[in-house]
């Protein structure tokens, strides 16, 4: 019956897959990294269902109504290398037949070729987008789990004897190092080697996605399957398959740069050393063995004989090699000559390097290398964009890597599994970013985007004002044929190349002291624009990013825009001229920028003030997605039980007189009783203001909309502000606002009646207006629907993103020196 229900259970997962990429992605992973298929036919004599799902598979790609859409600029020659690479190593291998004058182990090797790729073929066509990969890695490290469960059992339950229908082989070896010993086989009739193999490519899906993985939940999943695999990889005594596992951590230290996740990594280390059985440790050291060991241990001279004879057969054969798939029938020649093999029988290389190089010679290392680098080039983009799909690419690539240096099943399944996920991974980043492949000399693409570097001193998750706007509007760019690389700090947690909402961002490493940051911060910074190459760079603040925009400018002659982020004595353009040698950099800032970004007419009215022609100054407000930030779906009369609630949103620091508006909080409770002062957001403030009954902290939220609708007016008591984000999305969600007069808040109220604007220096007055707003439900209600109305006319996301595209390609489009005529000395008082 295990045939029989093997068959069943993989039709219903080909009809329940085959209506979606994702889960024929899954369903694909799981099917070739249990070797289900192979089990049918090897162990049962049954037909395997591998080849006819990987069809199905195919045809499903090709006429889903939901694939991947090919944009515009495509069809050119980088998108088509990977293919290529693919197809050269079908035709080198082809090759192999004719060179050996068509033996037997080259027609069953070329017939298993045309399989793989079909393998290929569908996981590349089921893979072309995150989820669809991610996916397919998540089908590879629960094929491992399944594999690893039965084998665990046995082991546990001492009960080798029994094989699951095919699923959970033993055999026994003499090992020279160990004795007689059983080895776990897993789904591949006996052979330990080949188990190892496919379980350290399961291994590294589980690691990569489980130390990358938001949530607690899925991490601990992941990482407790990870730990299962490797306890019945060890089962295996597979030295290659030992060699991976330590090359998956190795990677792991390397490229997890959280403290949290190094201590997760260090931990698993340790369980897994406290479970591994000391004689297969020790098999790890008769790699390196010297002649005698090798005499005692016959696996050891069969290797060297293997590799001795792969090398004579490539001498002998350099351009083409003996043919594919001919190297078994050729070894036993080799091999009388070098007089290593005691066992003397037929051998596979057992390197897939070497086995290349004896097989198809010079052609096929070419090829194979220049496959290995567009695999490694397309990780390192795909990381950039999705850290946790691309290192689990990386883990379960680099771990195949590792084994077949001293293992080779004749180029199995899962290889080509991972190939096709690498081309479904460079077909996906290819439509997101046209950005090449491979070198330049390739060729350079239709329509190539603007690219335009923004610099900024931090970013998301990093929540304040001018981080949550640009990741607002970074995202629309794309779809303007714009490329934004945001170039900003390191983040504990965040990679170096790292990606979010398929935006491109750098975190330059910063270590050290803090007054040892900013220069850190500004020489890697120099040294990402010279590889970038932009085409506009824009710096938000006239500090550091300033700085380093414009000393790139004056070297490369790139248009600079610079966004001031605030006006009045707190802002922009005074602090900069407080800081020493401030004057001298406010006049080379005035007279080198190509376009100043101002975002209020005070701010502009300062610009003026200095002398900033108006050509050079580019009226853009800021911007709000008015569909996430909406109304309640019921506007409320009456306050909910418990009283009204109050929200302030923003940093928690001085300027935004958060403690004094705490301090006066007993005021607004007696006229409204119950009346909550929400406060969302974190900084240095925030332990004065936990003293004060009826504030409610909420730290940093990633649902500000949802906790803007529960809330019933909008207040803020700041000195200094540009174009208040906060202030706008609360407009945009129907709130009633009452703000001290700062920055663009006169912008915006300018008679309209949208909301109640104090004179900054008396929040006395904004507490009494506060009240009187708490006690007036029609004037609340009112303001709220004025509000809205306000932002939608001229503060929306997609208008901010429209005017901001259009700056970039007015300054892409030539070089844009400042006139020195313009360049005069200045002073801030």
């Amino acid at each position: 019956m295990t045939p029989l229900l093997v068959l069943l259970l993989a039709l219903a997962a080909s009809i329940w897959a085959l209506r979606s990429d994702r889960r024929t992605a899954l369903v694909l992973a799981v099917a070739v990294v249990t070797n289900a298929s192979g089990v049918l036919e090897l162990v049962h004599g049954s037909t395997g269902f591998l080849r006819p799902l990987a069809a199905a598979a195919v045809l499903a790609a090709l006429f889903r109504k939901n694939r991947p859409t090919r944009v515009p600029g495509t069809l050119e020659s980088r998108a088509f290398v990977g293919p290529a690479l693919v197809a050269a190593v079908f035709v080198v291998a082809a090759i192999g037949p004719f060179v050996a004058a068509f033996p037997t182990e080259s027609s069953l090797a070329v017939s298993r070729l045309v399989d793989g790729m079909l393998v290929l073929t569908a996981v590349a066509l089921n893979a072309r987008r995150p989820a669809a990969i991610a996916s397919a890695l998540l089908g590879a490290a629960v094929g491992g789990v399944i594999m690893a469960t039965i084998t665990n059992v046995q082991l546990l339950t001492n009960t080798r004897q029994r094989a699951y229908g095919g699923f959970g082989s033993w055999s026994i070896h003499l090992l020279a190092d160990i004795g007689t010993v059983a080895r776990a086989g897993g789904p591949f009739n006996g052979d330990p080697n080949s188990y190892s193999q496919y379980l350290v490519v399961s291994l590294g899906a589980a690691v990569g996605l489980g130390i990358m993985a938001r949530q607690r939940q899925q991490r601990a999943a992941l990482l407790l399957g990870a730990a299962w695999i490797t306890l019945a990889l060890l089962q295996t005594r597979s030295r290659s398959g030992l060699l991976a596992v330590l090359m998956t951590a190795l990677v792991c230290l390397i490229a997890t740069q959280s403290p949290r996740r190094i201590a997760s990594v260090i931990l698993g280390g340790a369980l897994i050393l406290t479970f591994t059985p000391l004689a297969s440790a020790s098999r790890l050291g008769t790699l390196l063995a010297a002649t005698d060991v090798q005499t005692a241990d016959s696996s050891v001279a069969g290797r060297t004989s293997e590799a001795q004879a792969a090398i004579g057969m490539f001498v002998d054969h350099p351009v083409a090699g003996v043919g594919f798939g001919a190297y078994q029938s050729e070894y036993l020649d080799y091999a009388r000559r070098i007089g290593l093999d005691t066992r003397f029988e037929a051998r596979s290389a057992h390197s897939l390097p070497l086995e290349i190089a004896a097989e198809q010679g010079v052609l096929g290392l070419v090829v194979w290398a220049a496959l290995l680098a567009f695999a490694v080039m397309t990780v390192r983009r795909l990381r950039a964009r999705e850290p946790g799909i691309g290192l689990a690419l990386t883990l379960s690539g680099g771990a195949f890597v590792a084994s077949s240096l001293f293992l080779h099943d004749v180029h199995p399944d899962v290889m080509w599994a991972l190939i096709g996920l690498t081309l479904g991974a460079a077909t996906w980043l290819h439509r997101r970013d046209p950005a090449p492949l491979v070198p330049a000399v390739l060729g350079s693409p239709d329509g190539e985007r603007l690219r335009v570097a923004m610099i900024i001193q931090n970013y998301v998750p990093a929540l304040g004002g001018a981080e949550r706007q640009l990741a607002s509007v970074a995202p629309l760019l794309l779809r303007a044929g714009i490329e934004p690389v945001v170039v900003t700090r390191s983040m504990a947690g965040r990679p170096t190349y790292d990606c979010v909402d398929d935006v491109r961002v750098i975190r330059v490493p910063t270590p050290g002291p803090k007054s040892f940051r900013s220069l850190s911060f500004v020489w890697g910074a120099r040294r990402t624009l010279r590889s970038l190459q932009p085409d506009v760079i824009h710096a938000f603040d006239t500090l550091t990013p300033s700085l380093i925009a414009l000393g790139h400018r004056r070297k490369h002659g790139t248009p600079v825009a610079i966004k001031l982020l605030r006006s009045g004595y707190l802002g922009d353009l005074q602090r900069l001229a407080r800081k020493p040698g401030g004057q001298r950099r406010l006049e080379r800032l005035l007279g080198e920028t190509d376009r100043f970004v101002v975002i209020s007419h005070e701010i502009d009215g300062e610009l003026a003030d200095l002398g900033v022609a108006e050509g050079r100054r580019s009226r853009l407000p800021n911007g709000v997605d008015v569909k996430k930030f909406r109304p309640s779906s019921r506007q409320r009369p009456r306050y909910r039980v418990g009283g009204p609630i109050v929200v302030a949103t923003g940093r928690l620091a001085p300027e935004k007189r958060l403690t004094e508006l705490a301090e006066r909080w007993d005021r607004v409770r007696q006229a409204a009783p119950g009346a909550k002062l929400r406060i969302v957001g974190e900084g240095p403030e925030r332990t004065a203001l936990t003293e004060y009954e009826g504030v409610e902290l909420m730290g940093l939220r990633d649902d500000v909309d949802l906790v803007l609708r529960r809330c019933d007016v909008y207040v803020s008591a700041s000195a200094a502000e540009g174009l208040s984000n906060s202030l706008l999305e609360a407009m945009a969600a129907a709130l009633p606002c009452i703000v001290t007069d700062v920055g663009g808040v006169a912008d915006l109220f300018a008679d309209t009646g949208c909301g109640i604007a104090v004179p900054a220096d008396d929040l006395d007055q904004l507490v009494d207006e506060l009240i009187r707003l708490l006690a007036d439900p029609d004037l609340r209600f009112d303001l709220g629907r004025r509000a809205r109305e306000r932002v939608r006319a001229g503060w929306s996301l997609n208008t901010a993103g429209d005017r901001l595209a259009q700056l970039y390609r007015e300054l892409g489009s030539g070089r844009m020196p400042v006139p020195p005529q313009e360049r005069q000395k200045v002073t801030v008082e």
